[in-house]
């Protein structure tokens, strides 16, 4: 048990920065395909392949961070608001946006998942 954060943040980092260097390379692969985001124009592209790219990142630091640090718990808590946020996210698009979204119970029921890595 005392090993597993040093498990659970690298692996977040390696989720986040693959699940969006994919998308970086080429946004219809998810983007288009899995949510069915239409991308109209060039700029649509830009902006998908910015926010995956600022993603990619924050997964990569959070990968070298967790190699290099020896405060185990702190980060882990950091991974934990970072799970937070994506079910925030979540949560508020399918209250706002309705509830025909079949593609983010799943993902809720992974973040979900995560989060029982965390008690």
């Amino acid at each position: 048990m005392e090993n597993l954060p040093k498990l659970i943040n690298p692996l977040a980092g390696i989720v986040l920065f693959t699940a969006n260097f994919v998308p970086f390379v080429n946004p219809e692969v998810i983007y288009h395909q899995a949510y069915q985001t239409e991308l109209t124009t060039p700029q649509s592209y830009t902006v998908l392949r910015t926010l995956s790219v600022v993603m990619a990142t924050v997964g990569f630091l959070w990968i070298w961070v967790a190699i290099r640090t020896t405060q185990q718990i702190p980060l882990l808590k950091a991974t934990f608001l970072l799970v937070s946020a994506f079910v925030l996210g979540r949560v508020v698009g399918l209250l706002v946006e309705g509830c025909e979204q079949d593609l983010t119970y799943y993902e809720l029921g992974f973040d979900f998942l995560v989060g029982l890595l965390f008690l």
